[in-house]
């Protein structure tokens, strides 16, 4: 699953090198683990991609590790200042980036990993387009091990290709050495409250003095099926669920035509990996089978995260915590 982590081999030191462009194309692995050129406020590319790893290690998650200074990305920036006292805005500047640098004990931003026998030759299954296909799966697994590697390493397939140019992830063996973005993570403290902002397309836990102690980018609501407003609370978090199918639930009209579908557990079930159900039926915090959508595409008024950071909440959370919706 995605929160199995298999220990990295020992990771390559920093090299102080020259700058990285932020429009490269290049994101040589040296690239992405060498110091950053300041301040970043735009553009993409390693510098982005460095940044990216490292306010997802200190829980100010930008969605998927892409490369691209997105909604996402400025976001968690912005997070990550206000949390530490650093000033309004989304650039990185120098003492920001220093402040994220202590906080992830300057782990480097790629490391080297050794795949599993899990990696590449655990379940995978061809997931069909359908609702009633998919019900007759025995799981909703990875479809390949690009994907499986992918979603361990809190990225895209297209960037793992960037960082190991030569190695096809979907034919590889065990044992195969790879570079992964470095997704270690601090853990999570548990919240007295979550605040999910719908505009700006987040989920953020609070402690009781009001300290924010961590960001996650967020999915929610559209016009036609939106997301609830004022407070909720926890009931419960449900790892690895089943998901019903029910076209007239996530229509909100009982008029709604269409077959119920009992959906087994996996990551691209449509809830990803976890459920955390609110105080109003059908309304739940959830994962998703693509992480790189989450905070562009809208939900049927949950809370969509990526898998990685459901998993990351939920390991945080207790019955009665608080959820409200501003």
């Amino acid at each position: 699953m995605a929160s199995d982590f298999a220990a990295p081999v020992a990771p390559a030191a920093p090299t102080p090198a020259r700058a990285a462009s932020a429009t490269s194309a290049s994101f040589a692995p040296e690239r992405v683990r060498e110091p950053v050129r300041l301040p970043i406020s735009s553009g993409e590319g390693p510098r982005v991609l460095h940044v990216q790893v490292l306010l997802g290690a200190a829980g100010f998650s930008p969605g998927v590790l892409d490369g691209k200074w997105q909604a996402g990305t400025r976001a968690a920036v912005r997070a990550f200042r206000e949390a530490h006292a650093l000033g309004e805005g989304a650039a990185v500047d120098e003492a920001t980036y220093e402040r994220l640098l202590e906080v992830t004990h300057r782990r480097p931003p790629v490391v080297e990993y050794q795949l599993t026998r899990a990696d590449v030759r655990g379940p995978l299954r061809k997931i069909p387009p359908t609702y009633p296909g998919k019900a007759k799966l025995d799981c909703l697994c990875y479809e390949t091990v690009g994907e499986r590697v992918a979603e361990r390493f809190h990225t895209t397939p297209a960037i793992l290709k960037a960082l190991n140019p030569g190695v096809v992830l979907d034919s590889a063996t065990v044992g195969t050495v790879v570079h992964v973005p470095n997704v270690w993570r601090m853990p999570a403290k548990a919240p007295a409250r979550l605040v999910v902002d719908k505009q700006g397309g987040t989920l953020r836990g609070y402690a009781d003095d009001g300290a924010l102690l961590f960001s996650l980018r967020a999915s929610v609501g559209s016009a036609q099926t939106p997301s609830p407003t004022g407070r909720l609370k926890v009931l419960s978090v449900t790892r690895n669920p089943w998901y019903q199918y029910n076209p007239r639930v996530l229509s909100g009209k009982s008029t709604t035509k269409g077959a119920i579908a009992d959906l087994p557990p996996g990551p691209n079930s449509p809830v990803g990996v976890v459920w955390i159900q609110l105080s109003k039926a059908h309304v739940g915090i959830h994962g998703t089978p693509e992480p790189a959508r989450v905070g562009s595409a809208q939900s049927h008024g949950c809370v969509r995260l990526t898998n990685w950071d459901a998993l990351f909440l939920a390991s945080a959370l207790t019955k009665g915590t608080a959820v409200e919706f501003n």
